[in-house]
């Protein structure tokens, strides 16, 4: 259809956010073009880049892949699912891709076995590929695809598709349900899902529904651990009776061969892994028991069956029948979760394409991104993430990059706090009480409430105030250090671990992580952070990276460093007020604790110093009670 056949409505959404109409050709080439943009300053800075690792483990399969992790010697953030080089020495070389990075290790995915003596290794990345085949993705979107895109980018508004029955769930609140009716009642739906507000509950809800509804679900994110937590909720609820396929290598080891060793039997191209689900949840203790529901005409109920995962390589197999199998598995799973990234590479997964498209973690994914994965939805589209956490990050600066690639779909979409495009899941069940207020307060106006079974939880919110130490912050390398915040973010998770040591993680179930972590706002605080927790043994015992790393993560304990001193003025970057960077900034650094946050501050330095109105000021002021 040419561009100047579109319908009037594309304009009505767009003009508010923008101020000018574009058709879906010309949004199409501003994408592309932003993403080349950020293709020179990758290339930039990714020549000559190799990143040092040691202690090298087999820790199983994924498919016909072995999985790896080796020791960092510094933190660092890496894009998961990026093509990586793999140098053991000099004449020794192996390519795989990069599964996901903590602050200590770095998993990645190799297609042979490696040797079993893995001290040391170099690793070069190529984030340049993912950007170019990005781009030639979003030059093979034809226009009669652009429509659910277009929409999701606010260029008109979403169209009633159908009515909802009479829903019911024990598993859900009611605003869970309230999303789930809007997904079945609209072609395009946005989720608003504040930390620890049951967002994946609310996507699994909505995958099996629209599955019991006939539809073929593609559920992405921009993790692998996101898209399986997503993918294990989903078929947990729809048990045995649909396909779910998880497309490409997971991070959890729920998802992974444990028997795979370096010297033991190869593992299946294509395994079907039984669920156990009594692994935790971000909405535990609601009553769940491991219990799957299905859904109905009019209700959900539980039909009592256990979930499978089918995991499928992304590559083609060289075998024409493993490779015959693995298509087939594609075509006729009724649920396949991937990554954004997968999206991207993976051009089986436009054909035959699905009905619809749920988006997790959205608001921290690339506009470009969204945009291709949108394109592949027939009928729906879902966006489920929270506005007022941190947006995507770029390499570069550039115009272009500014509009569409550091900027979050509800950005785009022009959503106001009060939208009636947008569902509000308003009950966390995460943080202590304590910790919720805080957010609550100076984020979501007050719209959030506590689950009922927190206000019996053990924990709280504390300040540790360092204006009598006299601390003095200094730049580093276009960053900021602390010494002295250092020092006493390492003396509280210290204090934290005395009172216990680690449990499971939510963040992915079955793994034990360390239960503390402390969060700081630059790049060169963190690794000094990380060289204390190492001189005083505690590194294996303490998470420790910046804010943007912990995005969508969670402990027992944070530990919150502010770093901001004398003689250097704030940053804006950490001082600004409602809506601004800073906003979102702390609100992560600060919703990511469950039962109790500290916050490292230099109190009076920093009321003298920030404004009225900024957010750490508000997060002080109610840390002390004012």
């Amino acid at each position: 259809m040419p561009s100047g056949e579109w319908p009037d409505s594309y304009a009505e959404g767009e003009h508010g956010a923008w101020g000018y109409f574009l058709t879906p050709a010309d949004l199409l080439d501003e994408l592309a073009a932003a993403v080349e943009e950020e293709l020179l300053e990758v290339r930039a800075s990714e020549a000559a880049r190799r990143i040092p690792v040691h202690n090298g483990r087999c820790v199983g399969q994924a498919g016909s892949d072995w999985l790896y992790t080796f020791g960092l010697q510094y933190p660092m953030t890496l894009p998961d699912d990026v093509p990586l080089r793999i140098e053991l020495s000099a004449d020794e070389t192996y390519t795989g891709q990069l599964v996901t990075a903590t602050a200590f290790e770095v998993t990645l995915a190799c297609g042979v076995r490696l040797p079993e003596k893995l001290s040391t290794a170099n690793l070069t990345l190529n984030t340049s590929f993912l950007l170019e085949q990005l781009m030639l993705r979003l030059s093979e979107i034809e226009p009669d695809d652009c429509d659910l895109p277009m929409a999701l980018f606010g260029f008109r508004q979403p169209k009633a598709a159908g009515k909802a029955p009479a829903l019911d769930d024990p598993e859900a609140n009611e605003f869970q349900l309230e999303a789930l009716r809007a997904a079945i009642e609209r072609d395009v739906t946005y989720v608003w899902g504040p930390p620890g507000t049951g967002k994946t509950t609310a996507l699994a809800l909505i995958a099996e529904a629209l599955v019991g509804r006939g539809l073929r679900v593609l559920a992405v994110a921009s993790t692998n651990v996101a898209v399986d937590n997503a993918i294990l909720k989903v078929a947990e609820r729809i048990g045995g009776d649909a396909s779910v396929v998880r497309f490409g290598t997971p991070q959890l080891p729920a998802l992974r061969d444990p028997l795979a060793t370096p010297s033991g039997p190869r593992g299946s191209l294509m395994q079907t892994l039984p669920l156990p689900f009594d692994l935790p949840s971000p909405a535990a203790g609601k009553g769940q028991g491991g219990r799957t529901w299905r859904s109905t005409e009019n209700h959900l109920h539980s039909p009592g069956g256990e979930g499978t995962v089918t995991v499928v390589p992304a590559k083609r197999l060289s075998d024409p029948k493993d490779e015959a199998a693995r298509q087939r598995m594609l075509r006729q799973a009724r649920v396949v979760g991937a990554t954004l990234t997968r999206v991207a590479l993976a051009p089986e997964l436009a054909s035959p394409g699905f009905d619809a498209v749920l988006l997790d973690e959205a608001s921290a994914s690339q506009l470009p991104a969204v945009f291709a994965a949108a394109a592949l939805a027939g009928s729906k589209v879902v966006a489920l993430g929270d506005p007022k956490q941190l947006p995507p990050v770029a390499l570069s600066n550039g115009p272009l990059s500014r509009r569409w690639l550091q900027r979050d779909i509800f950005a785009q979409a022009g959503l106001e706090d009060e939208d009636d495009r947008a569902v509000l899941l308003r009950e966390q069940y995460r943080m202590h009480p304590a910790i919720s207020r805080l957010s609550n307060g100076l984020v979501y106006s007050g719209r959030l409430h506590d689950a009922p079974r927190l206000r019996l939880a053990a924990g709280g919110a504390y300040l540790v105030d360092t204006a009598g130490q006299s601390p003095r912050c200094e730049r580093q390398d276009g960053s900021r250090v602390n010494r002295v915040h250092a020092e006493a973010a390492v003396s509280a998770a210290a204090k934290i671990l005395s009172q216990g040591s680690t449990r499971a993680n939510h963040d992915a179930p079955g793994v034990t992580m360390p239960s503390v972590a402390i969060i700081a706002p630059y790049r060169a605080q963190a690794r000094l952070i990380w060289r204390l927790l190492r001189d005083a043994r505690l590194d294996k015992s303490v998470d420790v990276g910046t804010v943007h790393r912990f995005q969508g993560l969670e402990r027992k304990a944070i530990v919150f460093d502010t770093v901001e001193g004398p003689p250097e003025r704030p940053a804006p970057f950490v001082s600004g007020g409602y809506g601004s960077e800073a906003m979102r900034l702390i609100n992560v650094a600060i919703t990511r604790a469950q039962s109790e946050l500290v916050v490292i501050a230099n109190v009076e330095y920093l009321c003298h110093m920030l404004r009225q109105g900024s957010t750490l000021l508000g997060l002080l002021a109610l840390l002390s009670g004012e």
